[in-house]
């Protein structure tokens, strides 16, 4: 409002709001993730909170900007404060890590797979049940098995010491052709298709 000499000669209403928060808002399990407001004042007034699940890990510039660490899956909550008042949420969404790949396979084959998990990928590690893991790339984004036993197999994903996934192989012992009827002494030739060096297979 305006005042002379103390009567108010005009006045105006102002709204106030929140400030924006602004960062991803779908993000898969493991992932460390910024978080920016778009508030004016001085940053360091401002404070921020995860829901369960979220861990904060940093904060920049003061507190205009968080670094939150995603370690559940399921609907989040960021939260920043102003003097210790609630100012403004935002709602975050978190999937799970998967693995894809090959459902079935025969003996001998090598499959790569490969997860969607974020973070660091260093952290990832690779098992294989009735399988040998023959190289992994990208960190550990991706990985190659050879699968040396026939049935169904199973990947298993960890993050750290925490199982983020299970992948399930079935696989079968290697075909081979050749004729199914002969002469007496004659000679034939009969061909596998195991996928393994040809060398440790014996007929």
């Amino acid at each position: 409002s305006i005042r002379y000499s103390g009567t108010s000669q005009a006045s105006k209403s102002v709204t106030v709001n929140a400030p924006s928060i602004s960062g991803s808002s779908s993000v898969a399990r493991n992932a460390e993730v910024t978080y920016t407001h778009g508030g004016g004042f001085g940053s360091s007034s401002y404070t921020w909170t995860a829901s369960s699940g979220g861990t904060v890990l940093s904060t920049n510039n003061g507190a205009k900007n968080t670094v939150i660490k995603w370690s559940t899956t399921g609907s989040k909550t960021v939260s920043l404060y102003y003097a210790g008042a609630l100012l403004k949420t935002y709602s975050v969404s978190v999937s799970g890590v998967t693995i894809s790949g090959l459902t079935s396979t025969s003996h001998g084959n090598t499959v790569t797979y490969t997860h969607n998990g974020a973070g660091n990928l260093n952290n990832y590690n690779w098992t294989a049940s009735g399988g040998s893991i023959v190289g992994q790339n990208n960190g550990a984004k991706q990985v190659s098995i050879r699968w040396t036993s026939t049935g169904s197999r199973t990947v298993t994903l960890k993050y750290g010491t925490t199982t983020q996934d299970t992948h399930s192989t079935s696989v079968s012992a290697p075909t081979f052709s050749g004729t199914t009827t002969s002469l007496m002494n004659q000679e034939l030739t009969y061909t596998h298709f195991g996928g393994y060096a040809s060398s440790n297979y014996t007929w």
